[in-house]
């Protein structure tokens, strides 16, 4: 406690070497140390290359024998890794009889306040881990900073939370700089994290690859927000492979200033969700509740849930998703987009970008209590429906209660899509902007919506309507003008 190094090692400097072991075990704390370099490293725990960091289980479960590495301190502006700092691979893995129970808490560096992976190396946490309130002063990273290249893998009940990227900081709980590999499962939860720019929960950057599987929590209750100014739960720039998949569950995180409250994907062309992913309750200020596209492609598909997020309604537009100038965003096999709300767009805002939505993908019950679109909103957009794709019970204030298309913008209908049950006060169903075009094809049917005007559809713009297709039942008319 309370030691003072100049560059490395403030609690402890273990130099490393071949066949050397650091063992950390039964209870264990490291607390109060500090490194005073502008580059200084491992203000609790220093490793040096080739030396193992081992934390084996302990003789009896419970608190009494954790090991805590807390309230460290590496304070130069270049400094790496409050915590912990390991120039070698290392580990935290679950005792077979006896949980290892470990807190990196309340940490502090310029870089990884409460741990570092190096540039190229791997470090693998298991069992009852908790990295917890500590800070980032730099680029970011509050909790954990994975240098290029390195690698990271949390699984079993790992808990990141409460961590912070200060300033203009970024990754609250995890910054994944180029070219590194993240992955997290089995239970990992990243809760309450934030950072003053880029990703609350996590941001990785240029070349790198991010995994969530396998019940996987980002967020959670509103104390368990994640926050940031873009990407509250996760900001992907230029990654090589992002991709949520088996039960990941993105909920309740917050961007109060700007967008991608849930997931902001920058220039990303890899981006999958599949298989019961949820992305839910989200807030944002600006565009993007659910997840923010940006000259990015994403791809959505099995069980895939994007409900109750919140784009502000004087100003927000893609209360669900909002793929932006350059995306593509593809929507297939049950995705459900449903309970958005925004002011443009509650469940999808298509903005200079492409929407391709086909098997028995459904947009439902989204609103926009100021403005239209409530279901999808098309802004020099192109909109592609197959199959059995349903829009149904959207609400808008003005125009278009399903679609919405402004600007230059063209939608093609086409298989067994149904436009049901939706309201707005021009073109319940569809409004087809002066400059836009619809063409309804295949056994499209546009049934039981409801608006002052042009009840199926209100088209200033260019409307065709192929031989197979159906507009019926609309109130109080079918087509206007």
């Amino acid at each position: 406690k309370q030691n003072i190094a100049i560059n490395e090692g403030g609690g402890i400097y273990f130099t490393g070497g071949v066949g050397t072991t650091l063992s950390l075990k039964d209870q264990v704390l490291i607390e109060g140390n500090q490194v005073q370099a502008d580059a200084g490293r491992g203000a609790g725990i220093f490793v040096g290359a080739n030396g193992a960091l081992q934390f084996p289980p302990p003789a009896t479960p419970g608190d009494a024998n954790k090991v805590k590495i807390t309230d460290n301190q590496a304070v130069g502006n270049n400094s790496q890794g409050g915590g912990i700092f390991s120039e070698d691979n290392w580990q935290i893995l679950p005792g077979l009889v006896n949980p290892v129970n470990v807190e990196i808490k309340g940490n502090r560096a310029a870089r990884g306040g409460g741990f570092v992976v190096a540039a190229g190396k791997i470090v693998t946490l298991g069992g009852d881990v908790k990295v917890q309130d500590n800070q980032s002063t730099g680029v970011g990273g509050g909790g954990i900073y994975v240098d290029t290249s390195g690698t990271l893998i949390l699984k079993g009940n790992v808990q990141v939370t409460g961590n912070r990227a200060l300033n203009v900081g970024k990754g609250g709980g995890l910054f994944a700089a180029p070219l590194s590999n993240v992955t997290l499962k089995d239970n990992t939860k990243l809760q309450g994290n934030q950072a003053g720019k880029f990703g609350g929960a996590i941001f990785a950057d240029l070349g790198s690859q991010l995994l969530l599987q396998d019940n996987v929590l980002l967020g959670g209750t509103p104390g368990e927000a994640n926050v940031a100014f873009k990407g509250g739960g996760i900001y992907a720039n230029q990654v090589n492979q992002l991709v949520l998949q088996d039960n990941v569950k993105v909920i309740g995180n917050k961007t109060p200033n700007a967008g991608g409250a849930g997931i902001y994907a920058a220039d990303t062309n890899n981006f999958i969700l599949q298989g019961n992913v949820q992305i839910k309750a989200n807030e944002a200020g600006f565009f993007g509740a659910g997840i923010r596209l940006q000259n990015s492609t994403a791809n959505l598909q099995g069980n895939v849930q994007v409900i109750d997020n919140i784009a502000d309604v004087s100003t927000g537009r893609g209360g669900g998703i909002y793929a932006g100038e350059g995306s593509n965003l593809n929507i297939a096999n049950n995705v459900q987009i449903q309970n958005n709300t925004a002011f443009k767009g509650g469940g999808i805002y298509v903005d200079g970008s492409t929407l391709a939505m086909t098997d028995n993908a459904l947009v439902s019950g989204n609103q926009t209590p100021n403005a239209g679109g409530a279901g999808i909103f098309a802004f020099n957009g192109t909109v592609n429906l197959a199959g059995a794709v349903q829009i149904n019970n959207n609400t808008a204030a003005f125009f278009g209660g399903g679609v919405r298309l402004d600007g230059s913008s063209t939608l093609i209908s086409q298989g067994n899509v149904k436009f049901l049950s939706n309201t707005a006060q021009f073109g319940g169903g569809i409004y087809v902007g002066d400059t836009s075009s619809a063409s309804l094809l295949g056994v499209t049917e546009v049934r039981n919506n409801t608006a002052t005007d042009g009840g199926g559809i209100f088209k200033p713009g260019t409307l065709i309507i192929g031989p197979t297709a159906t507009v019926t039942s609309n109130t109080p008319n079918d087509v206007s003008p």
